[in-house]
């Protein structure tokens, strides 16, 4: 007997509960811990909520997500849309347990139905957890992930270039340090330094910055699952860094920086090549560097250079529109064009849902 249920999580006690379903569903995923995606949840109009899904009273399926109420104009409306957190995730599901997925989506969408959600936004992982969707799956990017060999192997492995940068960050004196448990708060502090000042040098959107506080919460609170890797020059000043997650069997490029000064001095291949070794001595198997903005573009070319003959994996995105008629109106009021192809065209855009186009990252 299958039942889906809906929980808020708003208070300590709902904290609790979800970090023990957790626990038992899959103790190792770092993205779905509550400390990362608590991002968002204090934004006006939208709340942090999972569905769990048990078979016989016991814990099968688990899914945060954010629900959003929409506004037109800023005046609200009666509908919500539903988009799951940042990072590689989707349902939590045990490997044994994923075939169940499609009656998980079936009862979801009936929950959606009575509740006025017009539309999804499903952010999936890399364990096929995307099976059984009742929505369209796009692919969404190609992303670079690397086994963790010997280091000889790795090392003949690499583009000459990264072999190049990682001799040069030698000769340039540069020393590589990573913090695993019981990370101190000046290194967590260096770290948020670094990461920040790329971020203004990008010219970031508002919506990609976190705060110091919310780096150092996650960090604290799951020290099983992250390390601090940081690149310093020969005075110890460090200047290129980067946050590390990790389950089971892969490490995980999560987010970093490098000061532009010393970009002359490669810290970032040296960053990672190290991060490389110290993974493999902690028993990992796997490299996942993500991939670029957009398929090919110079920083999926720049992680490629890593590992140039390993398999990409892809990440892949699920949208779904609940009420078809409802999401054209809104997308009409909201300034964009509304037909049967319109919203069918929508499903294979970049953003999704195309109301939101501006606020929805990837």
């Amino acid at each position: 007997m299958l039942e889906l249920k809906f929980f808020p999580i708003s208070v300590e006690e709902d904290i609790w509960r979800y970090k023990s379903l957790l626990s038992q569903i899959d103790p190792y995923n770092p993205y779905s811990r509550y400390e990362l995606i608590d991002l968002e949840s204090s934004r006006d109009n939208k709340s942090l909520n999972y569905f769990l899904l048990t078979s016989k009273g016991l814990p099968i399926v688990l899914m945060p997500f954010y629900l959003e109420k929409i506004h037109i104009e800023n005046e609200p409306t009666a509908y919500f849309d539903v988009t799951t957190p940042w990072g590689y995730m989707g349902p939590i599901v045990k490997p044994e347990n994923i075939s169940i997925l499609e009656s998980f989506w079936k009862k979801a969408d009936e929950w959606y139905r009575s509740n006025n959600v017009i539309s999804e936004f499903v952010r999936f992982s890399f364990n096929g957890n995307q099976m059984g969707y009742s929505g369209t799956i796009a692919h969404t990017l190609s992303n670079i992930r690397g086994r963790l060999l010997s280091t000889e192997e790795l090392w003949g492995g690499f583009k000459r270039s990264v072999r190049k940068n990682y001799n040069t960050a030698i000769r340039n004196q540069l020393v590589y340090r990573i913090y695993h448990k019981n990370i101190p708060v000046e290194k967590i502090e260096d770290f948020y330094s670094i990461w920040k000042g790329t971020m203004d040098r990008l010219e970031a959107a508002p919506s990609y910055y976190h705060s110091l506080d919310y780096f150092s919460n996650y960090i604290c609170n799951n020290e099983d699952c992250c390390a601090l890797a940081i690149v310093e020059n020969p005075d110890g000043v460090a200047i290129s860094t980067e946050l590390l997650l990790f389950n089971e069997d892969t490490m995980f490029s999560f987010l970093g920086g490098t000061d532009a000064k010393y970009f002359a001095s490669r810290p970032n291949d040296l960053l990672k090549i190290e991060s490389m070794k110290w993974a493999r001595e902690q028993g990992l198997k796997y490299y996942m560097l993500g991939g670029g903005l957009s398929d090919g573009d110079t920083l999926y070319q720049y992680k490629k250079k890593f590992f140039p003959e390993e398999p990409e994996v892809i990440f892949y995105t699920g949208r779904k529109i609940v009420n078809p008629e409802v999401y054209g109106e809104i997308s009409l009021l909201s300034g964009f064009g509304y037909s049967e192809p319109f919203i069918q065209n929508d499903l294979s855009n970049r953003f999704f849902p195309k109301y939101r186009s501006q606020k929805v990252s990837l």
